[in-house]
């Protein structure tokens, strides 16, 4: 089964209405009706995560912003799981190697490196800095650690410069991390990891 998630709102983006959606298809041609998989939360905006799978359980990821005065504050991501795509459990936070939960929510989505290490990365507070994160737990649930960089980018007002990453693996093991760049510079900004996303 295929599975698709985003979220919508009625205007702009990551509005007080927005909501997270998914879909499924048991080919990729035909997609049966899009159900919800958040409601309006009031003080708080929830936007979608992604998902990671072991291949028996499904995990969607939810980012959480409790909302201020001037827009969503500090955000948090929350999963919840279903073993038939269906039916799903009440959502928990995800949470680092110590057990607490990660000051930040997932920017993109969470996927597995050749031996089964998930890699993704976070936006974390203050400034909403992108951090590469990884665990060798099979769903993504608990267990993360930030990798370690020598020097993150900021804005002169001091949020992240380097912010909506992807990566992918190349043929020689290293782990490319590609951000767009904030600071408006209209280039790419990279990082590449040689030890399965650790530095």
């Amino acid at each position: 089964m295929l599975y698709a998630q985003w979220q919508s709102s009625s205007v702009d983006e990551d509005a007080p209405d927005t909501r997270v959606f998914y879909i499924r298809s048991a080919n990729g041609k035909n997609w049966l009706a899009p159900v919800a998989l958040t409601e309006k939360c009031g003080n708080v905006i929830k936007t979608s995560g992604g998902w990671c799978s072991d291949g028996e359980i499904l995990v969607a990821y939810i980012n959480v912003w409790p909302a201020g005065d001037n827009g969503p504050t500090a955000g948090f991501t929350e999963y919840i799981t279903s073993s038939d795509g269906i039916t799903w459990q009440l959502p928990l936070p995800v949470t680092d190697r110590t057990g607490d939960t990660i000051p930040g929510i997932i920017e993109q989505d969470v996927h597995a490196l050749p031996g089964g290490r998930l890699l993704a990365a976070f936006h974390i507070q203050p400034g909403l800095v992108a951090m590469p994160y990884y665990t060798d737990n099979r769903l993504g649930e608990s267990g993360w650690r930030a990798g370690k960089m020598d020097s993150v980018l900021l804005t002169e007002n001091g949020t992240g410069r380097a912010i909506e990453p992807g990566w992918f693996y190349r043929r020689d093991s290293a782990i490319i991390m590609v951000f767009r760049d904030q600071a408006g510079s209209y280039k790419k900004l990279v990082s590449v990891s040689y030890d399965n996303g650790s530095s």
